[in-house]
């Protein structure tokens, strides 16, 4: 998924440099700059195009860094982790695993009574 994203940047470039230099205001109009200003120009906007396709492909993807958000989740789900005795623990491993042995989200544990009581956030 990637790669269609950085392919779709490079195509928006390319297309829009082809826009500037085919539009009526593009440094090859006879109109506009002399010969060696037009080449400077054209120069310019070349490397510019060339610059950002550059760094469209080189970029390295920032998903290694975690969101305050989460980092805070894990925080507080360590410290209740933490905070379980060894029986609670095998409780809820037990609990996890269910009778047939196919995992259960501790959503739905936590959301789920048994047999007349909750288990506490």
């Amino acid at each position: 998924m990637r790669e269609i994203s950085r392919l779709i940047a490079t195509l928006l470039i390319w297309v829009s440099f082809t826009v500037v230099m085919t539009s009526s205001s593009s440094p090859l109009n006879s109109n506009g700059l002399s010969g060696g200003a037009a080449v400077i120009a054209i120069a310019f906007l070349a490397a510019a195009a060339g610059g950002s396709t550059l760094a469209v492909w080189v970029a390295r993807p920032q998903e290694t860094t975690q969101p305050p958000l989460e980092k805070a989740k894990r925080t507080r789900v360590g410290r209740f982790m933490d905070s379980l005795s060894d029986d609670e623990i095998a409780e809820l491993r037990a609990r996890l695993m269910a009778d047939d042995a196919e995992p259960v989200a501790l959503d739905d544990l936590l959301h789920a009574p048994e047999q007349g009581r909750r288990v506490n956030r």
